[in-house]
């Protein structure tokens, strides 16, 4: 293994690293959050349902 190689990997596991470390705290609130039941107090925060891709009928207006 030539040292450039080593280099790299070495790099590409610290960005991992560094990236996995920096979504540490937001997954703990997000648990932490969904644990206390929060989500269900305000619907922003729940995920949003894939209706929004569905296209709608337009309702017709009966005279």
């Amino acid at each position: 293994m030539k040292a450039m190689e080593i280099f790299k990997s070495i790099s590409i596991g610290i960005l991992i690293a560094v990236f996995a470390l920096g979504l540490l705290p937001f997954l703990v609130v997000f648990s932490l959050a969904d644990m206390y039941g929060l989500p269900e107090n305000y619907e922003w925060l729940e995920p949003p349902s894939l209706l929004f891709m569905l296209p709608r009928k337009k309702k017709v207006k009966k005279e």
